[in-house]
């Protein structure tokens, strides 16, 4: 017996077993919060082997591997037969997916693009980009439209969770005349503010014979702040083409892949004042009879972890209460 406090041996053992199962019990909930997390934002953290054992890789939770095996490709990694690989990129902490749909579901009604398995309903906004757009469904597994050409560009908008440093597309260019000039596949993203989604953006422009960055600010367009053109080998019709954009905000930095291969990388003071949660991937027609339509079979967004995920955002999330 312990005289000072009247406790016998035998008791302060099970006081002890009582306080070590309290403890068990509170980093069991604690480890299944971050689990709960980590897979609600659609990551789980994989441990890696051998030259890269000391950077870790994050596991993707996609349903399908047109986005993901592009990301491989990206980062350097070899795909694999399961499920994609995402190596984290040169900022540090966790890369959370904050956007994923790959547009494999049933066709929509237009206008109507429908909810992706991973961020809230699409909003389709049309030329002038402050309009909702007559256009734009989901048609075999692509977001497209039923008309083509000047006055029929389709803004696919998000409101994202949070400042993405990770913005991703798979594209094509479909034939529909013998003639004419070719549409043109956007990636832009900028704040949230007002009531025009086009009037400061950071700006990537993908053509079948150039990759083109620019900025947008207060409505006015700084045209080829970097550029990348492949005359002599333009990008294919037909086929899936892949679009990554990796963002610095605070360098402020821009690296734009096509098809995993690096097409430039760009330092540009314009960023750290554009940064924000607006994005959108764009169908552009510049002619009135476009040679080739535009279908984009995946998006994806992705930005630091950790993230928590906010109430009442989709009806496919719940919330999760922040650890202390």
């Amino acid at each position: 017996m312990n005289l000072a406090t009247g406790v016998t041996v035998g008791e302060m053992f099970v006081l002890g077993s009582v306080f070590m199962a309290a403890l068990e019990q509170q980093f069991n909930r604690r480890l299944t919060k971050w689990v709960s997390a980590l897979l609600l934002a659609g990551m789980m953290l994989e441990s890696v082997d051998g030259a890269d054992a000391m950077a870790p890789r994050i596991k993707a939770l996609a349903k399908t591997k047109r986005i993901a095996t592009h990301q491989l490709g990206v980062e350097g990694i070899t795909p694999a037969e399961t499920i994609g690989t995402l190596k984290l990129p040169y900022f540090s902490g966790l890369l959370v997916t904050v956007l994923w749909d790959d547009f494999r579901r049933a066709d929509t009604v237009e206008p109507g693009a429908g909810e992706p398995p991973i961020g809230s309903e699409w909003l389709l906004i049309g030329a002038g980009g402050t309009r909702p757009s007559q256009w734009g469904m989901v048609q075999d597994g692509y977001l497209t439209a039923s008309q083509f050409g000047i006055g029929n560009t389709v803004y696919a908008c998000q409101r994202l969770k949070t400042e993405p440093v990770r913005l991703d597309a798979v594209f094509r260019w479909e034939t529909i005349a013998q003639d004419g000039a070719d549409g043109t596949f956007v990636l832009a993203v900028g704040p949230d503010e007002g009531t025009s989604w086009i009037r400061n953006l950071v700006h990537v422009r993908f053509r079948r014979n150039a990759v083109i960055y620019d900025t947008i600010i207060g409505g006015i367009m700084w045209s080829e702040v970097a550029l990348k053109r492949f005359e002599e080998h333009q990008l294919a019709y037909g086929v899936d083409h892949h679009g990554t954009v990796i963002l610095d905000w605070d360098a402020p930095r821009i690296k734009v892949y096509l098809n995993d291969e690096l097409m430039f990388e760009c330092s540009d003071a314009a960023i750290s004042r554009l940064r924000g949660t607006r994005a959108f991937w764009e169908m552009y027609y510049g002619s009135e009879l476009p040679k080739s339509k535009i279908m984009i079979g995946g998006a994806a967004a992705h930005g630091k972890g950790p993230y928590w995920c906010h109430p009442n955002v989709s009806g496919r999330e719940r919330q999760i209460d922040a650890l202390p």
